[in-house]
């Protein structure tokens, strides 16, 4: 029994060693767990009863089905590695559960959403992955009509939020990549459905507009306008400074044309060279042309193939284009841990690559500048 606790007292120190220091309290009383009901619910009427060490289990007397508990949890360690105990309760998450699960029971209908349960306590999450507005619209009104459901009820602040995340899982082409964030928005009882379709339907553009791509659910004149505004190539982020020659080249004259990060895809370019009047022969999905270069470019939104680097074990998608005839690689950066950086069907237009010029001979130039005649720069 003594060398048993002292195996236990030995590992406590080991962990708060390599932990960081846990600086307690250890045990809390039942009146400190009913003064943190009462400063988290105040004027809540509320049971409680202790369960065992360090746990109660309670419920509010207007909703007595929705049994809660109160623990003990760590807080702490960022950024100095020093915890602390506190008493945390779980009433938003089972409320939320409970109200769930009841509309679900009565026959509500929510089966165009992903519900997730946390494994340890069950919390559900609702999410939505979509590709269409269908889906949203769909979704939107399935939710709106659960929180309808929930008016009058007791403590329907707890109620979460259902969330919203463009994939356009379908396709090939990536956006992850390029989006500043997957997750698009979140519905919450007092959202409106035009204001949750307006945020999903501005991803849902910026998509189709970005690859320069139909899309079902809008018209070419309603994207053009959405892409007019969304990349003016004056006020937009990143902007790049471009000349022709030794004349600077005025860069509204790509509006609409969709850039991120410096990169435009490849239906992107393909409007670029109908702007600057060249010759091209298809359409924004596989066109082909003569650069300025004198060189015979092809580009495509299929030329994409499955490659395993040495030093990954799944493999990945890269895309390319010919150059007379020759792949031009994508995927051609190395990255600090000696992986490769994956660009998708897309055009770097401030960064050199190489590529080949022949059977014997490779080269390395900012390809943009020569398929355009153009050079393009971050600053003057």
């Amino acid at each position: 029994m003594r060398r048993g606790c002292l195996l236990l007292a030995a590992g406590l120190a080991a962990v708060l060693l390599l932990g960081g220091c846990n600086e307690g309290p250890w045990l809390f009383t039942s009146r400190q767990a009913r003064e943190h009901l009462e400063n988290r619910y105040p004027g809540e009427a509320i049971q409680m009863r202790k369960r065992g060490l360090n746990n109660w289990v309670c419920w509010f007397e207007d909703l007595p089905e929705a049994v809660f508990q109160i623990s003990i949890a760590t807080r702490g360690g960022d950024p100095v590695p020093a915890y602390h105990n506190v008493l945390s309760s779980n009433a938003p998450e089972v409320v939320w559960n409970y109200y769930l699960n009841s509309y679900l029971k009565e026959g509500g209908c929510l089966d165009a959403w992903e519900i997730q349960r946390a494994r340890m306590d069950g919390s559900a999450y609702l999410s939505l992955e979509y590709t269409s507005m269908e889906q949203v619209r769909t979704a939107s009104e399935q939710l709106q009509a659960f929180y309808r459901w929930t008016e009058g009820k007791p403590h329907r602040a707890f109620l979460q939020a259902g969330s919203y995340y463009f994939s356009f899982a379908d396709s090939l082409l990536p956006w992850d990549s390029l989006s500043d964030s997957i997750r698009v928005c979140t519905q919450g009882p007092e959202d409106s459905l035009d204001d949750i379709t307006a945020q999903c339907a501005g991803k849902l553009m910026e998509y189709y507009a970005f690859y320069n791509l139909s899309c079902a659910d809008f018209t070419r004149e309603e994207l053009a306008a959405f892409a007019a505004e969304r990349w003016d190539w004056v006020t937009m982020d990143g902007l790049l400074y471009i000349w022709e020659g030794e004349e600077p080249f005025p860069a509204e004259r790509f509006a609409g044309i969709g850039a991120d990060h410096r990169l435009i895809s490849y239906g992107g370019l393909y409007e670029m060279l109908i702007r600057l009047g060249m010759e091209v022969e298809g359409t924004p999905e596989h066109f082909s042309f003569i650069g300025a270069d004198g060189a015979a470019y092809e580009f495509s939104y299929d030329f994409c193939r499955e490659v395993r680097p040495t030093r990954e074990k799944d493999p990945h998608i890269t895309w390319y284009y010919l150059r007379n005839g020759y792949m031009v690689d994508n995927t051609n950066e190395r990255l600090w841990d000696h992986s490769w950086r994956d660009y998708g069907p897309l055009l770097r237009l401030t960064m050199g690559q190489s590529f080949q010029k022949d059977e014997n001979h490779f080269g390395w130039e900012f390809m943009a500048e020569l398929i355009t005649g153009l050079r393009f720069r971050e600053h003057p």
